[in-house]
């Protein structure tokens, strides 16, 4: 009942429809994530980089407006006051939490017609709710603690630049979550990370409300030392979560076997890119039909990003990346440039880079290219020859062609 009467009062409604219309947006402002559960989820969630500083701000506002001095008075001396106080907290909160729904909503809907059935990562969902929240209790202690309208503008401040600021400590996560601009296959959340990430906003939210209860009612100095050891547990969780690297920890790979699709022409990869090898599949198989009329003969067998223990001749790197997908299909470089890559060299993974190969890969793909759109029809002896050196892993037989001007 307290709850719907602060909803009206607030303008839970518009709020409502401010945060929702927040989240679509950001989801909707980049394209690709369809083809993969974890990175659609983790894009959905990054809306929460721009929710929390507004739900902070929005809080903030609404808890200095409505708490009059008289209002401070009352919740001073009520039993309830405080939880009174929580729940007109709670009506920017709600309405955020529909919002990051909302966007979830968009990004299932979109993926499961690209990558098959759900499979949300239960961790990112959950860091991403938990870091929501605690803007929401950051924005409320600001909105306690300053009694002018300068509340609202100084809590999305500082929901948006203390996260930024801790960066360089090591402490990722915080009052943020997901926000993955590429796919990730063959990775999973790393429960250890990102837990400790949820355990780090569990902290700041609770410090946040020691700090409003200690504001609002009258308590005995053991409540500072409360809000003191909370404090500490902070700084604590932060430490640990700074020594764990979790800019590049806070995915693990799978340890599950890739999978092929096709047989005269077979592209491989991690489980979870099944619907991206598919398309792709498709289109180098239509590929090196084009290009046989050419006289050149391309390797039948590719792998999606394979890792340094995969190196070596025989096999051919996929280059796809899904945000250039239009239609159904690879964009024309992803196409030409899988061609011209008929072998994961050694080479390609060492510190240095193989100028001679990585110039005469450029080259072959440049003549694909032009290839596929018919702008050439014969394969002459430097484009063989640049073909089997690349398929050799040999950047002394490479010729002239192809370093020279292109």
């Amino acid at each position: 009942m307290a709850f719907r009467l602060w909803f009206r009062r607030a303008h839970g409604l518009l709020f409502v429809g401010m945060f929702t219309v927040l989240c679509v947006l950001v989801v909707l402002s980049r394209d690709g994530w369809q083809w993969q559960w974890l990175w659609a989820t983790s894009w959905a969630v990054g809306s929460s980089i721009v929710v929390a500083p507004v739900l902070a701000g929005s809080t903030a506002f609404v808890v200095q407006r409505r708490l009059s001095p008289s209002a401070r008075i009352l919740t001073a001396s009520s039993r309830r006051g405080v939880s009174g106080v929580l729940l007109l907290a709670a009506v920017p909160w709600s309405a955020a939490v529909v919002g990051i729904v909302a966007g979830l909503v968009v990004v299932g809907t979109r993926t499961s017609e690209v990558a098959g059935p759900p499979h949300i990562p239960g961790w990112i969902v959950g860091h991403a709710l938990v870091a929501v929240s605690t803007a929401g209790l950051f924005g409320l202690a600001v909105g306690v603690w300053v009694p002018n309208l300068a509340a609202g503008p100084l809590a999305a401040v500082l929901a948006y630049v203390v996260p930024i600021a801790v960066l360089p400590l090591g402490v990722e996560g915080l009052m943020a979550a997901g926000g993955s601009t590429g796919p990730a296959y063959g990775m999973e959340p790393e429960p250890r990370v990102l837990g400790t990430m949820i355990a780090v906003n569990v902290a700041l939210g609770a410090l946040c409300v020691a700090v409003v209860v200690g504001r609002l009612r009258p308590v005995r100095g053991t409540w500072w030392y409360l809000a003191g050891a909370l404090g500490v547990l902070l700084v604590t969780a932060g430490a640990t979560l700074s020594t764990m690297d979790p800019r590049m920890s806070w995915l693990r790979p799978v340890e599950m076997a890739d999978e092929c699709v096709g047989d005269a022409t077979r592209v491989c990869g991690p489980a979870d890119s099944v619907a991206l090898l598919e398309t792709a599949q498709r289109d180098i198989a239509a590929a090196r039909e084009v290009l046989s009329r050419t006289g050149l003969e391309a390797d039948e067998a590719y792998v999606y990003s394979p890792g340094p223990e995969e190196a070596g001749a025989g096999t051919g790197v996929l280059y796809a990346e899904p945000q250039s997908i239009v239609d159904g299909h690879l964009g024309d470089w992803d196409v030409a440039l899988t061609i011209a890559t008929p072998a994961a060299c050694a080479e390609y993974f060492h510190t240095s880079p193989p100028d001679e190969l990585l110039a005469g890969q450029a080259r072959l793909a440049s003549w694909v290219s032009d290839a596929l759109a018919g702008r050439v029809t014969q394969a002459d002896r430097d484009v063989l020859t640049t073909y089997d050196a690349l398929r050799a892993c040999d950047g002394t037989s490479l010729p002239d062609w192809a370093s020279g001007e292109w």
